[in-house]
This record gives structure tokens, C-alpha cells and sequence, in this order.
């Protein structure tokens, strides 16, 4: 079931934010903004930028799909490892292949082609999430010789819904009208590394999650009177 959303966001999604970025003129819609007006909000969250929900699915479901695999067993990591690399380069070698060959397209569909950092295009999808796949492969592959090393981030990772929520309100408090310069980027990205794993160090001392995490895991949310936690 996860494998069949995955094949049907991948295809449908970002069919669906091209032709929601465009009027019936063909020419591209300003981005609706965050404000009181419900469905404008409902379009900002699943339908256009900056995270737009039918194309940011693909990853989680995919994050999903590896959950239920024995990632100790050395064939899966093998497999994560090859098919991870492969479609992080081979996706983004085309990325880069088809604009010489087509031309930059500026709107439309011939975006499909492209693989513009948070495009939300096909190819910056795969490569991205074939990249993370890679990373993981490797770290669990070698995670005997990295574990030692490796608490502060294993901890930052136990809070990752916390601290990714945080980082957005990190950047919207701090970019500027204009973007980021290079420099400037790069010095935001340490400043929120270094933030995650400082702050996993102190609050997992006193907590056994983070509060994005306790706050899913409540019984609220439970779907079933008396479900096992």
C-alpha cells in the first residue's frame, strides 16, 4: 500500500502544484499568503509553496515504507545504499542533463523536467530522497565503528519533529526579503545544527522525548477506546 501512494504522489503530485500555479491564461498565480482566509490556507498546505503536502508526502510515506523493514539485516542496507546512490546521482544528472538538451523552461509543465532545490519536481524528489536513503544505508552499514561518536546526533534524532518544526520558525524569523547569500546560508545551517544538538543534549537529560514527540504519542490521538500505547 505505502509502495502504490508513493507511485501515485510521485506522478500526481507535482502534476497537480505545476497546474495549481497556473490560471486558466496560463501565466503563474501569485502564491497565496498565510492569512484568516481558510481556504487560502487549505491551498498553502497541500497545494502550493512552500510545502505543499501532495508533494512533501512522498518522503514520509517512503520514511514510512523503511520503518518496516529489519534495518539490521545487512541485505537491506546493502540495497539501501546502491539504489539510494543510484537515484540521488542518476536523478540528478538529469536534473542537470535535460534543461541542455530542452532549454530552461520558465513555467508550465516543462518544469516536470528540472530540478530546482525545493521545486517540488520529480527529479529533486528523487535525488533527494535517494540521497537520504544512501546516508542512512551507509551509517547503518558502518554504525559499529560510528556509534561511539555519534550520541549527540542520535539524541537530536530522537527530537526531529521537534527540531524540524523549530528550524521554521528559525528561518522565518531570521531570512531576509531577498534569500540568503551563500555565506550567509551557510552560517544559519551551522547556528541550526549546532542549536539541535545542544538542545537535544540538555532536554533529553531531564526528558525521556521531545515535546513535538509526547505531544503525538498522546492518548488523545489514540483511534480506538482502550488501544495499547
Amino acid at each position: 500500500m505505502l509502495i502504490g501512494l508513493i507511485t501515485v504522489f510521485m506522478i500526481v503530485g507535482p502534476l497537480i502544484f505545476v497546474g495549481e500555479s497556473l490560471d486558466h491564461t496560463g501565466e503563474p498565480r501569485p502564491e497565496l499568503a498565510w492569512s484568516g482566509d481558510i481556504p487560502g490556507l487549505l491551498h498553502t498546505l497541500f497545494l502550493s509553496r512552500p510545502y505543499p503536502l501532495v508533494v512533501w508526502i512522498i518522503p514520509f510515506v517512503f520514511g514510512m515504507m523503511l520503518g518496516r523493514m529489519d534495518l539490521r539485516e545487512r541485505r537491506v542496507q546493502k540495497a539501501m545504499i546502491i539504489t539510494g546512490g543510484i537515484a540521488g546521482v542518476g536523478a540528478l544528472a538529469a536534473a542537470e542533463l535535460f534543461p541542455l538538451l530542452l532549454g530552461e523552461p520558465e513555467r508550465g509543465y516543462g518544469l516536470l523536467l528540472t530540478g530546482v532545490p525545493h521545486g517540488q519536481m520529480p527529479l529533486w524528489v528523487i535525488s533527494s530522497v535517494g540521497s537520504a536513503i544512501f546516508v542512512t544505508g551507509l551509517l547503518l552499514r558502518f554504525w559499529s565503528h560510528l556509534s561511539r561518536f555519534a550520541t549527540p546526533v542520535v539524541l537530536a534524532g530522537q527530537m526531529a519533529l521537534t527540531f524540524y518544526v523549530g528550524h521554521l520558525f528559525l528561518l522565518a524569523a531570521l531570512r531576509p526579503e531577498d534569500g540568503f547569500t551563500f555565506l550567509q546560508g551557510v552560517g544559519v545551517s551551522l547556528l541550526a545544527i549546532g542549536g539541535c544538538i545542544l538542545g537535544a543534549l540538555l532536554w533529553m537529560r531531564h526528558f525521556r522525548t521531545g515535546p513535538l514527540e509526547w505531544a503525538i504519542r498522546g492518548r488523545w490521538l489514540e483511534l480506538r477506546p482502550g488501544a495499547s500505547p
